[in-house]
């Protein structure tokens, strides 16, 4: 796992021991302490075909992929809450308490897959775009027990543009 550097964070503003609302010196703060871990692994692959056809007068640019995500996701940090007071204008640097990491914030495993179909269509100077996509997710969550969510969302795109030949191109779409 990936350790954040053990370091010493002032907070809590001055220190007032007995509690009067004034700063005991004006000079000492609290020290505190966090660590993180945290250990990802990923791996993802996105491919896909193009191809363009003519058929009479219509111009297709075809797409089609697969993309495919596995992510894996665990993390754990320490916290130590006033360990020691510093005097800020003759700090002594003692050593940071080893805390480690007790506490479990995540441990997730993500799959996810893809596939997905687009269809460029030109008529002169005029386009339509038509895309679908289908995905399934799976995710774990082993700090719930082992809970898994499982996903499936399909999901399409039109639009259409006109292109004049001073650029000028409106686009309208819907999804």
């Amino acid at each position: 796992k990936e350790r954040t550097p053990r370091g010493v964070y002032g907070g809590g503003g001055l220190v007032d021991n007995d509690f009067n609302r004034t700063p005991d010196d004006f000079r000492t703060v609290k020290a505190h302490n966090f660590t993180y871990a945290e250990d990802v692994k990923a791996f993802a692959i996105d491919n896909r075909l193009s191809a363009e056809i003519e058929t009479g007068t219509l111009r297709h640019e075809l797409l089609a992929g697969l993309d495919f995500r596995r992510v894996s996701n665990e993390s754990a940090f320490g916290f130590a809450f006033n360990y020691r007071q510093v005097d800020l204008f003759d700090p002594e640097y003692a050593p940071t308490p080893e805390i480690g990491y007790p506490f479990a914030f995540s441990d997730l495993r993500l799959k996810q897959a893809g596939i997905y179909l687009q269809d460029h269509i030109g008529i002169g100077n005029f386009y339509v775009t038509l895309n679908a996509r289908q995905d399934w997710v799976n995710l774990r969550n082993d700090l719930a027990g082992g809970d898994t969510t499982k996903q499936e969302k399909f999901t399409y795109r039109v639009g259409a543009n006109y292109v004049f030949a001073n650029g000028f191109a409106p686009y309208i779409s819907y999804a």
